[in-house]
């Protein structure tokens, strides 16, 4: 019986860890399209790899010293292959999203958990995909 409890706790636990909570509708912010995310995620990729070149390092006593050029050339490769087209959540809600469908926006409070986008059939979370954390 103690064993049965074990394997019964186990299994529950499992699935807690598989399925991550649904987010919570007051979290649900604007209504966005899959296009003005990706042109979203574009510009601010390509604003982000046209720092590259004044970025710095700082080194153990505190100095600061311009990247190498591999170092530049490292980092906007880097944020070039890290946009919401190579996340394999996003190729998914894309692939689930249909005709009528939502994507909202989503952030938890400030501090105090992720955000991202959450696509909505029919007032129902049908899949998240989380981008970061606060």
């Amino acid at each position: 019986m103690r064993l049965l409890a074990i394997w019964v706790l186990a299994v529950a636990l499992s699935a807690c860890a598989k399925t991550p909570p649904q987010i919570p509708e007051q979290y649900w912010q604007e209504v966005v399209t899959i296009e003005e995310v990706e042109a979203a995620d574009r510009a601010e990729r390509a604003q982000s790899i046209a720092h590259v070149g004044s970025s710095v390092r700082v080194l153990a006593d505190g100095s600061m010293v311009p990247l190498t050029e591999k170092e530049q050339e490292e980092s906007r490769a880097s944020v070039a292959s890290s946009g919401i087209g190579n996340n394999e959540e996003w190729q998914i809600l894309r692939k689930l999203h249909r005709p009528g469908d939502k994507i909202y926006k989503f952030a938890w409070p400030p501090l105090s958990g992720p955000f991202g986008y959450v696509l909505v059939r029919d007032g129902e979370e049908i899949h998240p995909v989380y981008v970061g954390d606060h």
